[in-house]
């Protein structure tokens, strides 16, 4: 089903709090990357790559499979950026019109920012388990890390509902 409307297109500046999450995503997808290249030596030939629900590793790979995770991360970042910039071409739960744009727009931009922010620091944690299990003798991930996944879940659920309902920027 298509609609034939078009969600006002405006030119909204970006929040503080914005600017920091979309660096802080930055950085924590480009700190996987240079923790596997710093790492990679000194990995062993065959490492974890997936661990089950009790976090025992339960597939192996070559040591060259640590690059994975980190280059989805930039991936997923650069791409959840590029999203960012365009608002107006969000699905919202209700009408866009002239007058709630700005508040939405902000809003959905700012939960997405959170998003890759959170995934991004999740990368980056599982970047530096799979390295910290490879060193194991029975490798294993830790509970942390399932926690962090229910907590990216659920903050942003969160923040939409506790937003403020005024029309301020920041």
């Amino acid at each position: 089903m298509t609609t034939s409307f078009k969600q006002p297109k405006l030119n909204l500046p970006d929040s503080t709090y914005e600017k920091i999450l979309e660096a802080l995503a930055i950085i924590f997808s480009v700190g996987a990357l240079l923790l596997a290249i710093f790492k990679f030596s000194s990995l062993p030939q065959e490492i974890p790559t997936h661990f089950n629900a009790s976090g025992k590793a339960d597939s192996f790979g070559s040591k060259m499979s640590i690059f994975i995770i980190p280059v989805i991360a930039i991936a997923t970042c650069l791409l959840m950026v590029i999203i960012s910039k365009t608002p107006h071409k969000f699905n919202f739960l209700n009408k866009i019109t002239e007058e709630n744009a700005p508040r939405e727009y902000r809003r959905a931009r700012f939960i997405v920012r959170v998003v890759n922010a959170m995934t991004s620091l999740l990368f980056l944690c599982i970047t530096n388990e799979m390295i910290q299990a490879s060193e194991m003798s029975t490798p294993s991930m830790g509970v942390f890390i399932l926690v962090f996944c229910l907590a990216i879940t659920i903050a942003p659920i969160i923040i939409y509902i506790f937003w403020p309902k005024s029309n301020q920027a920041d």
